[in-house]
Protein backbone atom coordinates (compact mmCIF):
# COMPACT_ATOMS: atom_id res chain seq x y z
CA UNK A 1 0.00 0.00 0.00
CA UNK A 2 1.44 3.37 -0.76
CA UNK A 3 1.20 6.45 1.32
CA UNK A 4 -1.90 8.11 -0.15
CA UNK A 5 -3.86 4.49 0.49
CA UNK A 6 -2.17 4.32 3.94
CA UNK A 7 -3.61 8.42 4.51
CA UNK A 8 -7.12 7.29 3.12
CA UNK A 9 -7.82 4.11 5.07
CA UNK A 10 -6.60 6.46 8.47
CA UNK A 11 -9.10 8.99 7.61
CA UNK A 12 -11.97 6.07 6.47
CA UNK A 13 -10.97 4.86 10.44
CA UNK A 14 -10.99 8.08 11.71
CA UNK A 15 -14.76 8.60 10.06
CA UNK A 16 -15.53 5.42 11.22
CA UNK A 17 -14.87 5.93 14.50
CA UNK A 18 -17.65 8.84 14.93
CA UNK A 19 -20.01 7.21 13.14
CA UNK A 20 -19.87 3.78 14.96
CA UNK A 21 -20.03 6.29 18.24
CA UNK A 22 -23.23 8.01 16.72
CA UNK A 23 -24.81 5.06 16.08
CA UNK A 24 -23.99 2.43 18.50
CA UNK A 25 -22.42 0.38 16.32
CA UNK A 26 -20.35 -1.90 19.04
CA UNK A 27 -18.67 -3.71 16.38
CA UNK A 28 -17.19 -1.23 14.23
CA UNK A 29 -16.32 0.56 17.49
CA UNK A 30 -14.43 -2.40 18.28
CA UNK A 31 -12.54 -2.96 15.21
CA UNK A 32 -10.74 0.70 15.41
CA UNK A 33 -8.60 -0.08 18.56
CA UNK A 34 -5.54 -2.63 18.91
CA UNK A 35 -6.10 -5.08 21.73
CA UNK A 36 -3.61 -2.60 24.41
CA UNK A 37 -5.24 0.83 22.83
CA UNK A 38 -5.53 4.07 25.29
CA UNK A 39 -8.18 6.85 25.25
CA UNK A 40 -7.68 9.69 26.89
CA UNK A 41 -10.12 12.90 27.26
CA UNK A 42 -8.44 15.61 29.07
CA UNK A 43 -9.01 19.45 28.87
CA UNK A 44 -6.95 21.06 26.50
CA UNK A 45 -3.82 23.22 27.86
CA UNK A 46 -4.42 26.19 29.94
CA UNK A 47 -8.27 25.21 29.97
CA UNK A 48 -10.13 24.54 33.11
CA UNK A 49 -13.43 22.94 31.64
CA UNK A 50 -16.48 20.94 33.89
CA UNK A 51 -16.80 17.79 32.00
CA UNK A 52 -15.61 14.31 33.21
CA UNK A 53 -12.10 13.74 32.48
CA UNK A 54 -11.16 9.78 31.76
CA UNK A 55 -8.58 7.58 30.75
CA UNK A 56 -9.07 4.03 28.98
CA UNK A 57 -6.64 1.49 28.61
CA UNK A 58 -7.08 -1.55 26.58
CA UNK A 59 -10.35 -2.65 24.34
CA UNK A 60 -12.16 -3.70 27.10
CA UNK A 61 -11.94 -0.90 29.00
CA UNK A 62 -12.41 1.38 25.80
CA UNK A 63 -15.48 -0.97 25.01
CA UNK A 64 -17.19 -0.26 28.70
CA UNK A 65 -16.54 3.41 27.76
CA UNK A 66 -18.42 3.18 24.56
CA UNK A 67 -21.20 1.08 26.16
CA UNK A 68 -21.86 4.18 28.50
CA UNK A 69 -21.55 6.69 25.87
CA UNK A 70 -24.93 7.92 24.51
CA UNK A 71 -26.01 6.73 20.84
CA UNK A 72 -28.75 6.60 18.04
CA UNK A 73 -31.77 6.32 18.40
CA UNK A 74 -31.60 7.42 22.06
CA UNK A 75 -29.96 10.39 21.41
CA UNK A 76 -28.56 11.77 17.89
CA UNK A 77 -24.90 13.62 17.59
CA UNK A 78 -22.42 13.52 15.35
CA UNK A 79 -18.49 13.04 15.72
CA UNK A 80 -16.95 15.55 13.06
CA UNK A 81 -13.20 15.27 12.24
CA UNK A 82 -11.73 18.17 10.12
CA UNK A 83 -8.43 18.98 8.95
CA UNK A 84 -6.32 15.90 9.90
CA UNK A 85 -2.33 15.71 9.58
CA UNK A 86 -1.62 12.75 8.83
CA UNK A 87 2.30 11.83 9.13
CA UNK A 88 2.83 7.96 8.28
CA UNK A 89 6.03 6.70 9.54
CA UNK A 90 6.10 2.71 7.54
CA UNK A 91 3.40 0.84 9.87
CA UNK A 92 2.80 3.31 12.62
CA UNK A 93 1.12 7.04 11.77
CA UNK A 94 0.50 10.06 14.00
CA UNK A 95 -2.39 12.57 13.48
CA UNK A 96 -3.32 15.63 15.01
CA UNK A 97 -6.79 16.86 13.77
CA UNK A 98 -9.52 19.18 15.26
CA UNK A 99 -13.54 18.05 16.23
CA UNK A 100 -16.69 19.13 17.33
CA UNK A 101 -19.88 16.74 18.26
CA UNK A 102 -23.05 18.17 17.08
CA UNK A 103 -26.02 17.40 19.73
CA UNK A 104 -29.40 17.89 18.34
CA UNK A 105 -31.26 20.49 20.97
CA UNK A 106 -35.11 21.69 20.86
CA UNK A 107 -33.68 24.65 18.49
CA UNK A 108 -31.65 22.78 16.34
CA UNK A 109 -28.43 21.52 15.83
CA UNK A 110 -26.07 22.59 18.65
CA UNK A 111 -21.74 22.12 18.80
CA UNK A 112 -21.47 20.16 22.19
CA UNK A 113 -17.86 20.59 22.67
CA UNK A 114 -14.83 20.91 20.08
CA UNK A 115 -11.24 20.20 20.30
CA UNK A 116 -8.30 18.54 19.22
CA UNK A 117 -7.76 14.92 19.05
CA UNK A 118 -3.91 13.74 18.68
CA UNK A 119 -3.82 10.33 17.70
CA UNK A 120 -1.49 7.81 17.10
CA UNK A 121 -2.11 4.23 14.67
CA UNK A 122 -0.52 1.57 13.51
CA UNK A 123 -1.19 -1.20 10.71
CA UNK A 124 -2.27 -4.24 11.84
CA UNK A 125 -1.27 -8.00 11.26
CA UNK A 126 -4.73 -8.12 8.99
CA UNK A 127 -3.45 -4.57 6.77
CA UNK A 128 -6.08 -2.33 8.80
CA UNK A 129 -5.19 0.60 10.27
CA UNK A 130 -6.21 1.03 14.27
CA UNK A 131 -5.68 3.66 17.09
CA UNK A 132 -3.42 2.76 19.63
CA UNK A 133 -3.29 6.06 20.97
CA UNK A 134 -6.44 8.89 21.40
CA UNK A 135 -6.23 11.55 22.86
CA UNK A 136 -8.77 13.89 22.95
CA UNK A 137 -7.97 17.54 24.39
CA UNK A 138 -11.49 19.37 24.72
CA UNK A 139 -11.18 22.88 23.83
CA UNK A 140 -14.86 23.90 24.68
CA UNK A 141 -17.65 21.74 25.76
CA UNK A 142 -21.26 22.61 27.13
CA UNK A 143 -21.79 20.84 30.63
CA UNK A 144 -25.07 20.84 30.50
CA UNK A 145 -26.92 19.76 27.09
CA UNK A 146 -30.53 20.93 26.96
CA UNK A 147 -32.67 17.93 25.99
CA UNK A 148 -33.37 16.59 22.93
CA UNK A 149 -36.68 16.90 21.61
Amino acid sequence: MGELEDREAIRDRMTTYGRAMDDGRADAFADCWTQDAVVELVAAPHRELAFPEGRFEGREAIMGWFAGHTHAPDRFHQHRVHGPLIAVDGDRATVESDFERVDESPDGPLALSFGRYRDELVRCADGAWRFTVRRAEIRSVISAPPTPR
